[in-house]
């Protein structure tokens, strides 16, 4: 099974964001801004006001007596216009 492009992320501030038109989506590393505006219009059919960015660092973590280090990661904070939503 292919992995979407976009994936919301569902935290309590991602939730809390929707209230201010902002849409949180975790990305691919290798993902710019373009790229995530495009997927966006192809796939909600709506036009971003803009984006931003976020790196999520790799963490150590130590559980069940092993020592491993989290993926990390990017998420894309996605603005739209007042009145626009997203079906998420």
């Amino acid at each position: 099974m292919e992995k979407k492009f976009l994936q919301p992320r569902v935290s309590e501030k991602a939730t809390f964001l929707k209230e201010s038109n902002c849409f949180v989506f975790t990305v691919p590393v290798s993902a710019n801004k373009r790229q995530v505006g495009e997927a966006v219009k192809k796939e909600y059919k709506k036009t971003p006001t803009h984006i931003r960015m976020v790196r999520i660092p790799a963490k150590n973590i130590f559980a069940r007596g092993k020592r491993g280090v989290t993926g990390g990661g990017k998420k894309a904070y996605v603005f739209m216009k007042s009145g626009d939503t997203l079906e998420i």
